[in-house]
């Protein structure tokens, strides 16, 4: 896997080849590709980068734009390539992402997922965010969302050398649910 900044090309390669899950997701947010602005406003965050395959091919787009001081908004979509880096880029947002973010001042990350969108789910709780609450009626035709946090007491703890391991059941990863 190979990192790059966030640009506005390979963000809107990556926004017009994207899963269409996520799609799904963009568009009910109203940021999806109908917004002209999206490669451009991606590309302004304060945080982020392009994880891209071996070959230089974008792949995913992990954003963090600064909302208020020590709030940072996460945006991730990624194209149809994801499971050729996804261990890689998993571990590098848990391992160095995260921790800079927090290193950087960051008290709270959010970011926002349908409801009903498991893979997200068991993604996001594998990065170390919960489920803080529903979203009701969230979505541009009234779709459900969940909104995920993720604070730096979190980080910390789950940094220590006294922090229990997270697991999931066999049973949850059998249903699609995620731990929590």
């Amino acid at each position: 896997m190979i990192l790059a900044p966030l640009r506005p090309g390979p963000i809107a390669h990556v926004a017009y080849n994207m899963r269409a899950r996520d799609r799904e997701e963009y568009d009910a947010l109203g940021l999806g590709l109908q917004s002209s602005h999206l490669a451009e406003r991606l590309a302004l965050a304060r945080y982020g980068f392009m994880a891209c395959a071996d070959d230089g091919t974008p792949i995913a787009a992990c954003a963090g734009e600064e909302h208020l001081p020590g709030l940072v908004g996460c945006s991730f979509f990624a194209t149809a390539r994801l499971p050729e880096i996804g261990l890689a880029l998993t571990r590098h947002l848990r391992r160095t992402y995260i921790p800079t973010l927090c290193e950087a001042g960051v008290r709270r990350a959010e970011a926002r997922s349908l409801k009903g969108y498991d893979w997200a789910a068991r993604w996001m709780t594998s990065l170390g965010f919960r489920d803080l609450c529903i979203l009701k009626r969230f979505g541009a035709e009234g779709q459900d969302f969940v909104l995920w946090e993720l604070t730096d007491e979190d980080v910390r703890r789950s940094r220590s050398p006294e922090a229990p391991a997270t697991t999931t059941g066999p049973g949850d990863r059998q249903r699609g649910c995620a731990p929590g």
